[in-house]
């Protein structure tokens, strides 16, 4: 499925966390595959999700902090904090051949995050 727009389900969205929680008219903007889940942005909210649990589902507004770490040697974290206590904060981790598409999702929630509310 190509990012930044949504289709109909295919063979490969079995393999995909978030393609099951999708609306028809839901526009996928980024997505990373972690080691532990997938982070995607979909419209204004961001998605945490696993094969067997969806860990986060929140507006992007919703987010306290977004913090990345990346070491020498090391696969590189993701880490989630949303303003309210009752969504419980994600570490996710991905391997270097993921950064890119990590980068990309960092800046759709930084573009989200930044936006003029009104």
């Amino acid at each position: 499925m190509a990012v930044g727009r949504r289709t109909q389900p295919t063979s490969r969205d079995h393999d995909d966390p978030i393609a099951s929680l999708l609306e028809p008219t839901s526009m996928i903007h980024a997505r990373v595959r972690g080691n532990e889940a997938t982070v995607a942005v979909v419209d204004d909210r961001i998605i945490v999700a696993n094969d067997e649990i969806v860990a986060l589902d929140i507006d992007v507004a919703g987010l306290r902090r977004v913090q990345v770490d990346i070491e020498r040697d090391r696969d590189g974290l993701l880490v989630i904090v949303p303003i309210h206590v009752r969504d419980e904060p994600q570490v996710v981790s991905f391997p270097p051949e993921e950064y890119e598409a990590l980068a990309h999702t960092l800046m759709h929630i930084g573009r989200v995050l930044s936006a003029p509310s009104g």
